[in-house]
């Protein structure tokens, strides 16, 4: 990154590990990202399968942007039972730290296929601009 502030605060666990998330109760996982800077700003890929749009909280407060996504166990038809269990149920949680250039108005996210992406666009006056050189 180049003079980007985007940190993750938990950095002690590695994607997809499970962790302890303050008020919730069951399993927390911190989803798979990858964050990709541009001059115009940032975005962050959160790779959350099995969580829908109407499942997903994204909370941006004093510079910290907080991921949340619930994934609830899937209806099984009445006489059908699970053989295995591999897909993770529960909660993903994960927080970034930000700096101030970042336009709070204007950040947005999408979901598809499973990635959330979250843009957070820069302040106008904070991003980079090219001077030309003229003749003098």
């Amino acid at each position: 990154m180049t003079n980007t502030e985007v940190v993750e605060k938990k950095t002690e666990s590695a994607p997809s590990e499970k962790t302890e998330h303050p008020g919730y109760e069951g399993q927390s996982y911190l989803p798979k990202t990858d964050i990709i800077e541009t001059v115009d700003g940032v975005t962050i890929w959160a790779e959350m399968p099995g969580v829908g749009n109407d499942a997903v909280d994204i909370v941006l407060e004093k510079n910290v942007l907080t991921i949340e996504g619930r994934i609830q166990e899937p209806a099984i038809p009445e006489g059908y039972g699970p053989k295995g269990h591999e897909y993770p149920l529960g909660h993903y949680y994960r927080t970034f730290k930000l700096s101030n250039e970042f336009d709070r108005d204007t950040i947005q996210a999408q979901m598809k296929n499973g990635v959330l992406s979250v843009t957070l666009p820069r302040h106008k006056e904070v991003a980079p601009k090219r001077i030309e050189v003229t003749q003098g």
